[in-house]
This record gives structure tokens, C-alpha cells and sequence, in this order.
């Protein structure tokens, strides 16, 4: 066959192939096909589906196709937790003893059973110790004994995700886990060499500084600086650091989460004036142990909040293990808190075929959920019991969470709850919206394509947003407002 010839048919299939593509996309509004067009955007990476509140359907695209959802899985994870576990449910902290403490003395090994506590931070773990004093606690003679028996163990590489093994995101959940299991570096110049330190303060966590001075601007990725562990408990700092660089920090997870808290703990105990004698060790208290404290979580309705306002991936997974735990008994596993969602779901009669729940968090490459049976959960969770706490926890537009930097000066400002989701080559929003002319909305906008996530997804959910607020009546289903 001639070349010519060839190349004629080539451009025919490639013709035909983005005249379906785009003839399908006629379904869309005008805007967002502009918008996908000048970002050169395949609308078959694209789903939407827009619902009035009591109402019709408004925008339907590629809504039952099973799209990877990021982290707008946690708006399942959240619903049903402020269903199964209900808002006023509190994890439980305990320290436990040999014996009663006797003039400000214990004499022997205190226990810390944790309790799942998805945010006990540094300020309530400061608050839970000075509780602990006020039962009459001031020297610890014996050990510090961690019980994080609560959670079956999860086996994980960290780093497989996406080869960043010390994130945040990234970090595992544990029933001691406190403050995240965060670390924040922070790097200065002092002269010839770059100085680091570390809070909160670890007794256990040594640093390895390779850091070398760079004359040169203020920039660059992490600004040279590459993290690595030599052990469980030595971070070593390599690269040049910018001179003009006057300060940076980052926060990271370096270390187990037993060894983190235990340090936390003695580091604050210290600090409030007490003294903790003996070593660290994981173990679990007798059964004639002598309980000194319980301490009280947040509510799961304040919980679930701070999940979906920041897109907490440890809240999330911890979530999940206790409702998997109070429903089908402890240790908590995974497995069981995906069973609860789907049982819970069925019980509402919301049957999504495709669902693909991994985490509970949305940090998953296999996680999948339709965008109508995404806006369906939206809908359920707007005619809850718990909306007032569901649509809390969404961000708001243009003022909070993971939102509060978009639409800050535009008409569209405070007229959404959303949760967002964003991992390599995926965006994704999902809430609830109230327009212009005073119609409600939920929405689900679920976009995985080559680079979407370096703000071009962002822009084709503006143009959605947009029009949504514009629309005043069902003229707008084919497209036109």
C-alpha cells in the first residue's frame, strides 16, 4: 500500500476516533467542553453527575463508569462512620499500673493501652499527662509499656505508593498512634553548615547531618534536601542547602509508632515536671492491673470533621479499623471495616456494584466508585439524621480545609461543601452546592487522565462549578443554561 495511502487511513481511524469522543461530549455544557478542548483534555477521562436536592438529574457524563475517586472515598468512610459508630462516640485511652501510686511514687510499670485514638495530638497527649499527675503520678519507678494490640497489625511498605516513604499521607495506622506520628525538620544556615532540628523533641530519634552549604537562591525541590534512614532511629540529611534560604521546614514520619509516642510521652512528662525511671517496652497489662486513667477522645463527629476539611489519610484508615472493631469485634482489621461500609450500605439500600473500598482513605490505585452512586451517598448523607455533621465536614469553598484556597475573590465563595481528591493523574470533587437562585446540588466530578492533577483538572471542575451556578432550569440538561 502506498505511503500516502497509509497515512490518509491513519488519519481517518484518528479523526473518527476524536469525533466520537467529542460528539459524546455534547452532553457537556458548552463551557466545560471549552474548557477541555484548550487544555487538550479527553473528555472520556471525565464523569460527572449533578443532582437538584429532591429534584431531577441536571448533568449526567460518564456517570456509571467506575473512576479511581482519590480521596473523596473518605465522604463513604465519613458517612458511615457518623452512621455506624454515630457522632458522639469516643475513643478511649488508659494507663494502667502494678499497683496505686503512694506519695507521688509508682512503684513499677505503667501501661498505656491505646485505644485507636485517631487524634490524640500533641496538646491532648500534654492534657492526658497532666491528668495522669493529677491522679497523684509524679515519678514512674518501673517501665513505660505500650498495649497497641487493639488493631491487628498492618503489613505495608510506605514507600510503595509512591517511593515516599516517610509522608505523612503515607504513614500507618496504630492504636497508639499519637500526633500523627509526625516529626517537623526545620533547616537554617549557620555559617559554612546547615543546622536541623526536630520537634517535638525525640530522646530516641538521632540525625545524621551530611547537609552541605549551596550558593545559590532560595528554590529548588525540598531545596536539595534528601532523607533517608540509616536505622529505626538515625535520619540522615544529605545534599546542598541554599544559602539564601533563611529557613524551611517539612514534617515527615520517621520512626515506628511506638517509639515516637513513647518518646512523645516522656519528653512532655519530663517538660511537666515528672519522671519516667525505666525503659520502653511493648507489652500488655495483668489482668489485676490497677487502672489510673481513662482519657476521652474527640467526639467522631469532630473526628470526622478534621478528616475531610484536611483530607486526613490516618483518620481515615483509623476510622475504618474501629468501625471494622465495634462491629465484628476486636483486634480491628481492614477487612472487616470494609465489610461494615458494604453491610452498611445494604441496609440503606444503596448497592454500588463497583465499589472498590482498599483503605478507607482513598490512597489507593484500585479504589473505585461511580460518579452517580458517589452523588447517591451524597444524597443519602443530606437526608441523614447526621447532615448537620456531614456537611461540616466538608470543606468550604473558597474559606476552609482543602478548599480555602480557591474562589477566594469569586461569586462561587462559601456556595459549596465539598471534599476534594487529588493523587498523580486524578482529581476529584464531591458535596453538596447551593446557586445563584437558591437550587441545592449534590455533585460528584470525578476526572483520571494524564496530568489532571497539575491544575488542569482544577479548571474543568471551575467551569462545572460555573455553570451550576448559573443553571435556572432543565433547559440546562442539554447543555445550554
Amino acid at each position: 500500500m502506498p505511503a500516502a495511502q497509509t497515512f490518509f487511513r491513519i488519519g481517518v481511524v484518528i479523526a473518527l476516533m476524536t469525533m466520537s469522543h467529542w460528539s459524546n461530549a455534547a452532553e457537556l455544557p458548552p463551557s466545560v467542553v471549552s474548557t477541555l478542548e484548550h487544555h487538550k483534555l479527553d473528555p472520556a477521562g471525565l464523569s460527572v453527575f449533578a443532582q437538584e436536592i429532591g429534584g431531577d438529574v441536571v448533568l449526567s457524563f460518564n456517570s456509571d463508569q467506575p473512576r479511581n475517586p482519590a480521596s473523596t472515598m473518605k465522604v463513604v468512610t465519613g458517612l458511615a462512620a457518623l452512621e455506624i459508630l454515630r457522632p458522639g462516640y469516643r475513643w478511649q485511652t488508659r494507663f494502667y499500673s502494678d499497683a496505686e501510686p503512694s506519695n507521688g511514687v509508682l512503684n513499677g510499670d505503667i501501661y498505656l493501652v491505646g485505644g485507636g485514638d485517631p487524634y490524640l495530638v500533641q496538646e491532648r497527649v500534654w492534657l492526658m499527662l497532666q491528668a495522669l499527675k493529677r491522679r497523684g503520678v509524679t515519678t514512674i519507678a518501673g517501665d513505660l509499656v505500650l498495649d497497641d494490640s487493639l488493631f491487628e497489625p498492618i503489613i505495608e511498605d510506605t514507600g510503595a505508593f509512591d517511593n515516599q516513604p516517610f509522608r505523612i499521607y503515607n504513614a500507618l495506622p496504630s492504636a497508639v498512634l499519637t500526633n500523627f506520628n509526625s516529626t517537623y525538620f526545620v533547616f537554617r544556615p549557620s555559617g559554612n553548615r546547615v543546622a536541623i532540628e526536630a520537634f517535638p523533641e525525640m530522646p530516641d530519634l538521632s540525625i545524621n547531618n551530611q547537609l552541605r552549604i549551596a550558593q545559590r537562591s532560595c528554590g529548588g525541590y525540598r531545596r536539595g534536601i534528601a532523607l533517608s534512614m540509616q536505622k529505626a532511629n538515625v535520619a540522615r540529611f544529605d545534599g546542598r542547602f541554599p544559602n539564601r534560604c533563611r529557613r524551611y521546614g517539612f514534617t515527615r514520619s520517621v520512626l515506628a509508632p511506638e517509639t515516637y509516642t513513647a518518646g512523645l510521652i516522656r519528653s512532655l512528662w519530663t517538660q511537666l515536671g515528672g519522671e519516667l525511671e525505666g525503659k520502653t517496652r511493648v507489652g500488655t497489662p495483668g489482668d489485676e492491673a490497677y487502672r489510673l486513667l481513662t482519657f476521652d477522645s474527640l467526639n467522631a463527629g469532630d473526628v470526622t470533621r478534621l478528616m475531610n476539611k484536611h483530607s486526613s489519610n490516618l483518620i481515615a484508615r483509623h476510622l475504618l479499623l474501629t468501625m471494622g472493631g465495634e462491629q465484628f469485634g476486636w483486634p480491628a482489621t481492614e477487612h472487616n471495616g470494609r465489610k461494615a461500609i458494604t453491610e452498611w450500605l445494604d441496609r440503606k439500600g444503596l448497592v454500588f456494584p463497583e465499589l472498590i473500598i482498599e483503605n478507607g482513605a482513598g490512597r489507593s490505585r484500585d479504589a473505585r466508585i461511580s460518579a452517580r452512586n458517589l452523588t447517591r451517598l451524597v444524597i443519602a448523607g443530606y437526608q441523614s439524621q447526621y447532615m448537620p455533621e456531614f456537611l461540616a465536614s466538608l470543606a468550604l469553598l473558597g474559606q476552609d480545609g482543602t478548599l480555602d484556597d480557591r474562589h477566594q475573590r469569586t461569586s462561587l465563595n462559601g456556595k459549596a461543601h465539598l471534599k476534594t481528591g487529588r493523587l498523580d493523574h486524578v482529581t476529584a470533587i464531591a458535596g453538596v452546592m447551593q446557586n445563584r437562585h437558591g437550587k441545592r446540588f449534590a455533585l460528584t466530578v470525578f476526572h483520571n487522565d494524564h496530568n489532571v492533577h497539575r491544575g488542569l483538572g482544577e479548571a474543568v471542575q471551575d467551569s462545572l462549578l460555573q455553570w451550576l451556578d448559573n443553571y435556572s432550569g432543565p433547559a440546562a440538561a442539554t447543555g445550554s443554561p
